[in-house]
C-alpha cells in the first residue's frame, strides 16, 4: 500500500487510524533513509565550496548566487527557570527592578507540531 493509498483508505474509513500511521510512518522512514546519502553528499559539497571560498573570498556567480564565509559570532542565552527565580526574589526586595525586567520580556507563539519518537532498537 502506498502512502497515498493508506491515507485515503483511512479517510474512506477502510482503514483504523493506527494502521494508517504504521503504513505512513513506514513509509516516511523508507524516504528518510534515502534522503541520508544526499544529505552527506549535499554537505560534501558545500564544504568543498566553503574551502574554494575561504581560499580566494566571497564570489558572485552570474545567473547563480554568490557565496560567502560568514564571520564567527557568539549567541548568548540566559537560564530561563534561574531568571525565573531571579526575578521572584526581586519581586519581593526590589519591585522595580523586577518590574522593569518584566517589562522587558518577549513572549511568542510557535505552533504545536507533530513528533515522533521512535522505539530503542534492541
Amino acid at each position: 500500500m502506498t502512502q497515498t493509498d493508506a491515507f485515503q483508505a483511512y479517510t474512506d474509513g477502510d482503514l483504523e487510524p493506527s494502521k494508517a500511521i504504521r503504513a505512513l510512518w513506514s513509509d516516511l522512514r523508507e524516504t528518510e533513509s534515502e534522503l541520508a546519502p544526499l544529505e552527506a553528499q549535499r554537505a560534501q559539497l558545500r564544504d568543498q565550496i566553503g574551502q574554494i571560498v575561504a581560499r580566494h573570498g566571497n564570489v558572485t556567480i552570474t545567473g547563480l548566487g554568490s557565496a560567502a564565509i560568514t564571520s564567527p559570532s557568539v549567541v548568548t542565552s540566559y537560564d530561563k527557570a534561574k531568571i525565573e527565580r531571579l526575578l521572584t526574589e526581586l519581586a519581593a526586595t526590589h519591585p522595580d527592578v523586577a518590574a522593569a525586567l518584566l517589562a522587558c520580556r518577549v513572549e511568542t507563539s510557535r505552533a504545536g507540531s507533530l513528533r515522533l519518537t521512535s522505539e530503542k532498537t534492541k
